[in-house]
């Protein structure tokens, strides 16, 4: 540990503090284990590198990670009627190599769309939140039935940014079905807030055997609230998506059904076994040939031993890296000037959560601002 705290020392004196935020931030854990744990892991681990150079600002590393994800999902999970027998075969067979659950596919394509955004590609980014959104319609296989407020309100930002406002205000619309007291994009709002709170939710094996898993709401934060200070003038962002949320009230997966059937399979056949050895015993009873007899029973017993080997567990792999909760804002660009502007945190409405913390509005290409920012 003292090495490695004078190793940071001479990098800070060394190079300027943007360098060593970027070396902080390169994923080298996850890179090593992209290259070890292979097709397995890989969408998870290009999740976790994604979101590293995502918040380093190394949008093309960032890119490619998530690109690659999302490749590797879409070849199970897109509309069409192959991807869906896919799906099926899938499921079937469990979470074998890593594609992630509804709302973990749905932030890849989060991330994605905000590095568009970063980029001026207002058409892309909209296109990406839309395919979010798609992720989490396969919640339960039942299409537009996507409650993801969180892109349904980046979709509208990226189509008033592209000057769509009929497209604006049609997702508007939606994201107000969802989220009645969200506040309207301005008409002449140029700059979108977004600050994440909180850390990942878990996801925790339960059950005899951790045959089955659970979310709970991640640990070692207070602030769920953010408020972005102007001067002296509070603007309390809106919190638009809850992750953990979405995570934990995706009921009807299929994969739960798939768990929920081992246990089936192990009680079932754990029945036959013993109801097959019992008519063993009671075949030879009533006179029975002793060969017929312990065919039986050796029929029984391989079935209970199958039995006993079949110990089903919940795959509880997850992206640690997500936050708790997104909050947003939009506002005109003059309206935020150029004072230095910082980010209060609140637990509810009790301040001081964690220390405030200062934004950075960035423009794009095209002269449209935002301003990132994640509490951990």
């Amino acid at each position: 540990m003292r090495a490695l705290l004078l190793a940071l020392g001479t990098l800070a004196a060394g190079f300027p503090t943007s360098v060593i935020a970027q070396a902080a931030a390169e994923p080298t854990e996850y890179l090593a284990k992209l290259q070890s744990e292979g097709d397995r892991n890989r969408v998870l681990n290009q999740m976790e590198i994604g979101t590293r150079y995502f918040w380093a600002e190394r949008d093309d590393l960032s890119a490619a990670a998530f690109n690659d994800a999302i490749e590797k999902i879409e070849t199970v999970f897109k509309q069409d009627p192959g991807a869906t027998k896919a799906r099926s075969l899938w499921y079937e067979e469990g979470s074998k190599s890593f594609k992630g659950e509804p709302y973990e596919r749905a932030m890849v394509y989060y991330y994605r769309g905000l590095g568009y955004l970063r980029a001026g590609d207002y058409e892309n980014a909209r296109a990406a939140f839309r395919q979010g959104l798609m992720q989490d319609a396969f919640a339960e296989e039942l299409q537009d039935q996507a409650d993801f407020a969180l892109l349904l309100y980046l979709e509208a930002w990226a189509s008033h940014l592209n000057g769509d406002a009929d497209l604006r205000d049609e997702a508007m619309k939606r994201v107000k079905a969802i989220r009645p007291d969200v506040p309207d994009i301005g008409a002449d709002h140029d700059t979108l807030v977004l600050v994440e709170t909180g850390t990942a939710p878990r996801k925790l094996g339960d059950g005899a055997n951790h045959s089955y898993f659970v979310y709970r709401r991640g640990k070692g934060f207070k602030e769920n609230k953010a408020e972005l200070l102007l001067g002296s003038e509070p603007l309390r962002l809106y919190p638009i998506e809850d992750v953990y949320t979405q995570a934990s009230t995706r009921g009807g997966r299929a994969i739960d059904k798939i768990l929920d059937g081992k246990v089936e399979f192990k009680r079932t056949t754990g029945s036959v076994g013993s109801g097959l050895a019992q008519g063993a015993t009671m075949f030879s009873a009533m006179g029975g040939g002793g060969a017929a007899a312990g065919a039986i029973g050796a029929v029984g017993a391989i079935a209970s031993l199958m039995s006993a080997n079949a110990k089903p567990r919940a795959d509880t792999r997850q992206w640690s890296s997500l936050p708790d909760t997104v909050h947003v804002l939009t506002l005109a660009s003059a309206k935020a000037g150029s004072a230095p502007v910082v980010v209060k945190y609140y637990a509810g409405e009790e301040p001081g959560a964690r220390e405030d913390q200062p934004i950075t509005f960035k423009a794009d290409p095209k002269g449209k601002r935002l301003g990132l920012l994640r509490s951990r």
